[in-house]
């Protein structure tokens, strides 16, 4: 497979507590690969960080919303992998969490450009994380993200889908994961590219939505850089997908 093929993606969501990635709902990742996990959470400030993971970026909380964070963590798989537990310390809350495995090679220093931006997106609207400006180099994996929050009784106006654009790839969306104690809904996408040139980019990301509402979102972006020594970079076919449900939504 050519670097930055996407070899897995597993979701999950949970109503309270916790949720678990558990590799057998997929493959064992494999040595070498980078594996980055997406997760939102209803109460900000306690979700917990993945062993062994390290920290990307995040949005915790967010200014329009004291109550939710969103957090997009990486780590090079090693020969033998463990599931991972994310934990929620406040009851009450909606959380998700999207495992994304990623053909290397890699660079040792691997963690480019991060950053974000929050807003409103309605429907016909996006919203952008802001420029990465100039690659520092050529090849990259740029992996971009946006979640919705809704207030209570906004279930009706959940997300259905996803769009984008600068060539991005829409990976999946996790839509309507409501508590049933707060009635609040979160809803996320992530979408990927390969980058071959130094160039500066920005994707829109859309919300396809039921209704003409208003959606409180944010919007990441992180770039990781392949190895030097690596071969050719390619496109980015989705190898395997897998979605699994935990919990009472």
């Amino acid at each position: 497979m050519a670097f930055g093929t996407v070899v897995q993606t597993l979701e999950y969501n949970d109503a309270l507590s916790s949720l678990t990635i558990d590799w057998t709902d997929g493959s064992a990742p494999t040595l070498g690969n980078l594996i980055i996990i997406f997760g939102g959470n209803r109460v900000a400030g306690s979700f917990s960080v993945p062993a062994g993971y390290t920290l990307a970026h995040k949005v915790d909380p967010w200014s329009g919303s004291s109550s939710t964070d969103t957090h997009i963590w990486y780590k090079i798989a090693a020969a033998s992998e463990g599931n991972v537990t994310l934990t929620d310390g406040a009851s009450g809350g909606s959380m998700f969490a999207v495992a994304v495995e990623v053909e290397g090679p890699w660079a040792e220093s691997i963690l480019g450009y991060t950053g974000s931006a929050e807003g409103t997106v309605a429907q016909g609207t996006g919203l952008a994380p802001g420029t990465t400006g100039t690659l520092a180099q050529a090849d990259n994996f740029v992996y971009s993200t946006l979640i919705y929050r809704g207030n209570e009784g906004t279930e009706a106006y959940a997300p259905t889908a996803a769009g984008t654009t600068d060539g991005f790839s829409v990976a999946s969306v996790i839509a309507d994961i409501t508590t049933e104690s707060y009635s609040y809904n979160l809803s996320g996408a992530h979408f990927y590219k390969v980058t071959s040139a130094t160039t500066a980019l920005n994707p829109t990301h859309t919300w396809t939505m039921p209704s003409g509402d208003s959606l409180l979102s944010v919007a990441q972006i992180v770039t990781f850089k392949k190895s030097a020594a690596g071969g050719a970079g390619g496109a980015i076919p989705v190898f395997m997908h897998h979605y699994r449900q935990q919990g009472m939504i």
